[in-house]
């Protein structure tokens, strides 16, 4: 009895050894281990023969062995706790990893860092609220009931300059979309400059008609529809910002020939170059394309100096040959003559259902209407085919 307890709980401690293995791990070579990295380096010899018999289990427990000596040294490390949970400090790598990607260059400046950083001004944070001289209390510098709010000024004085039928509420409304619109003119600009052709930035004045871009040049009204397919618009008070959405191919526009019959048609227009290089034909191929795109195709456009006329790239109607080829001529005629001699007209049934189907739309309507009317309307008064009703076109079936 005595015997049986012991193996019974023999059994009981090896399943839980089994279970819950060792935190110690004899090896033979000393591995090397970077908690910098998490890294550990094992050299010792692989067991051939044990490998190949369970190949899952060897791999399995040589990286458990490995991942319990790592955990080993991490533990010996400086340790504290944050919001009750055990953190390690984790020193400096000893092994350096090449990066799979450069190194990130520094951010570019915008305008007003540069500057600020000339003059040496130093960015001050602002308090939240703001003291109104008005009403002599603190109040928000943005935002609801704000120092700024429209919705506060239920009073506004006309200028003695201004229009006196010009409504003060519109125009003051209108100057802080246009003050919005040109932050966020100015910050795309700075997106811009950073990612340069990443993205090209316009903005769309609707007073003039005219796409402006940063760098200078202008596009007219007329080739929006040819630019919607390459740009993302986004409306800020008056303005529109358009960012490149892609390059066009060589077979789209690459360029935008631009005329504005509104402005002064002696100025000259720069147009859309996406790609930093281009090569003459292609070019020409985008100048000739743009140039059709007007709706006259281009027949009333000006041409410019050494310009190169493209050939009429329309198909010509092509005639069947008068003399020659008998063996054609003679299949096309054996056809006709077959029609002819046959005499049966030949069936088309989608033809035929849809000539039954509009007869019977128009037998039906003309039912309608002569239900809505008071008196009964005469069977003359209807067309020769309506009368008929479906007969005339049973001979479509046989």
């Amino acid at each position: 009895m005595a015997a049986s307890t012991n193996e019974l709980v023999q059994d009981v401690l090896e399943s839980v050894k089994k279970q819950f293995k060792s935190i110690t791990v004899e090896k033979d070579i000393e591995v090397d281990v970077d908690c910098g990295n998490l890294l550990v380096c094992d050299q010792n010899p692989i067991d051939i023969k044990l490998y190949r018999s369970n190949k899952n289990e060897f791999i399995s427990s040589l990286a458990r062995d490995n991942t319990q000596l790592l955990f080993n040294q991490i533990w010996k490390l400086p340790i504290h706790k944050v919001d009750d949970v055990v953190v390690a400090e984790i020193p400096d790598p000893q092994i350096r990893i090449p990066r799979e990607k450069p190194v990130p260059k520094a951010k570019k400046l915008t305008k007003w860092q540069e500057y600020a950083e000339l003059k040496g001004i130093q960015k001050r944070k602002r308090s939240r609220l703001v003291f109104d001289e008005e009403t002599k209390e603190w109040v928000p510098r943005f935002g609801y009931k704000s120092k700024n709010d429209l919705k506060k000024d239920w009073l506004l004085e006309v200028p003695d300059n201004a229009d006196p039928f010009e409504d003060q509420f519109a125009k003051k409304k209108g100057e802080k979309k246009e003050r919005v619109a040109k932050n966020e003119l100015q910050r795309l600009r700075n997106i811009a400059r950073a990612q340069k052709s990443k993205g090209v930035l316009f903005a769309i004045s609707y007073s003039h008609f005219l796409l402006k871009d940063p760098l200078g040049g202008y596009f007219s009204e007329d080739t929006w529809d040819h630019m919607q397919q390459f740009f993302d618009g986004n409306m800020f008070g008056s303005f529109m910002v358009l960012k490149l959405r892609k390059i066009p191919s060589k077979s789209q526009i690459q360029y935008l020939h631009c005329s504005n019959s509104n402005q002064n048609n002696n100025r000259s227009r720069d147009g859309l170059i996406p790609k930093p290089q281009q090569s003459q034909d292609e070019v020409n191929q985008a100048f000739h394309l743009a140039k059709k795109s007007t709706a006259s195709i281009g027949r009333f456009e000006e041409k410019l100096p050494k310009e190169i006329v493209e050939k009429n790239s329309r198909k010509k109607r092509k005639f069947e040959p008068t003399f020659g080829q008998l063996d054609k001529e003679k299949d096309r005629e054996k056809k006709i003559l077959n029609h002819i001699l046959l005499g049966k007209p030949k069936l088309d049934i989608a033809k035929a259902v849809n000539k039954e189907m509009r007869d019977g739309e128009v037998v039906e309507d003309e039912r309608e209407s002569r239900r809505r009317q008071k008196g009964r309307g005469s069977k003359k008064a209807l067309p020769k085919s309506v009368r008929r009703g479906n007969r005339g076109n049973k001979s479509s079936y046989r």
